[in-house]
């Protein structure tokens, strides 16, 4: 199982970027979603049962009280300087194919998945296209 995960977040950071930087798909994924993380998955179907999988990659990173007074004095400088992000994405997986049935992704300059409140949110926004049903 660890490898599958491991495998879906090369495979997810791809579909990421891709997503967001057009110019960076191969002309075989142009006006496509065609992605999978092999069929290796299917030993999790046999062991559990389940018919799909959810894969998720969660990354953040937090500006200490002091970075964000130094952003702002910079900032009135005219220099900016990064600060905290959160980058994360999951994926619906069709554990007989090995075919991501959905893709959902969360990127953004804020976020905190340090208080139950916060990280609530963020799954929200993360889940926020997931089709019902």
């Amino acid at each position: 199982m660890n490898q599958l995960v491991k495998l879906h977040s090369v495979v997810g950071g791809e579909v990421f970027y891709q997503a967001r930087i057009p110019q960076r798909r191969p002309p075989t994924k142009q006006g496509r979603f065609d992605w999978s993380i092999g069929k290796d998955v299917r030993t999790v179907a046999d062991a559990t049962g389940a018919r799909y999988g959810l894969f998720i990659f969660m990354e953040d990173s937090y500006s200490s009280g002091g970075r964000v007074a130094l952003g702002i004095a910079l900032a009135l400088l005219g220099v900016g300087i990064q600060g905290g992000t959160q980058i994360g994405y999951a994926s619906l997986v069709d554990l007989n194919t090995g075919q991501i049935a959905w893709f959902g992704t969360i990127a953004r300059g804020s976020g905190d998945l340090r208080t139950e409140q916060a990280a609530e949110e963020s799954v929200r926004s993360l889940f926020s296209t997931l089709p019902n049903g």
